[in-house]
């Protein structure tokens, strides 16, 4: 499941944060439902200085004791570069893989390491990326934090919103920043 929420500049007190007690539940909830195994979602979508990555923020300080943190910023330069961000965010992380599909696993190692394989579908991928999470989450709960999620690649966007929609029964929990106006996330 995933939700939306609003971040308004017009609510961020000094801090970035005061003001903003609905966002703080909402992930508060998500990380707590993280650790009694239901995952979940949320976006956070405002305009720019709206405090979106000050909550990511807070999120990374409350996951940090119990759960393993992956964590990626979109580069607007690097927009146009096939799995760029799920290169940064899964970096190191495929040494874990016990059980993924050899299809999936396939894919995925040529979007994250290019110079292994070419990349494989886009679906594949997104099962990918979504097994190699649960895999992680077996260890211990996973807390995947993405901010200015507008300027990621469109392959790791597909990647990570095909995983958040299938989030709920695990623990693994993630929050997506963006801005309001980015097309991916309408509707």
């Amino acid at each position: 499941m995933t939700d939306a929420v609003r971040a308004s500049a017009a609510d961020r007190g000094p801090a970035g944060l005061s003001g903003r007690q609905h966002e703080r539940e909402v992930l508060d909830g998500l990380l707590r439902g993280v650790r009694e195994s239901r995952g979940g979602a949320v976006v956070l979508l405002g305009e720019a200085g709206a405090g979106k990555t000050a909550l990511l923020d807070r999120c990374a300080s409350a996951a940090a004791a119990g759960a393993r943190l992956l964590r990626c910023t979109g580069v607007q330069s690097e927009a146009s570069l096939p799995y760029a961000g799920l290169q940064v965010l899964l970096r190191g992380t495929l040494d874990r893989v016990r059980s993924l599909p050899e299809r999936q696993l396939t894919a995925l190692r040529g979007a994250i390491t290019p110079d292994d394989v070419p990349a494989g579908d886009r679906f594949l991928v997104g099962a990918a990326t979504l097994g190699l999470l649960d895999e992680l989450a077996e260890e211990r709960p996973v807390v995947v934090l993405v901010d200015d999620a507008h300027w990621l690649d469109l392959e790791t966007l597909d990647a990570l919103l095909f995983a958040a929609r299938r989030l709920g029964r695990g623990r693994v929990a993630m929050v997506i920043a963006a801005h309001e106006d980015a097309a991916a996330f309408d509707g």
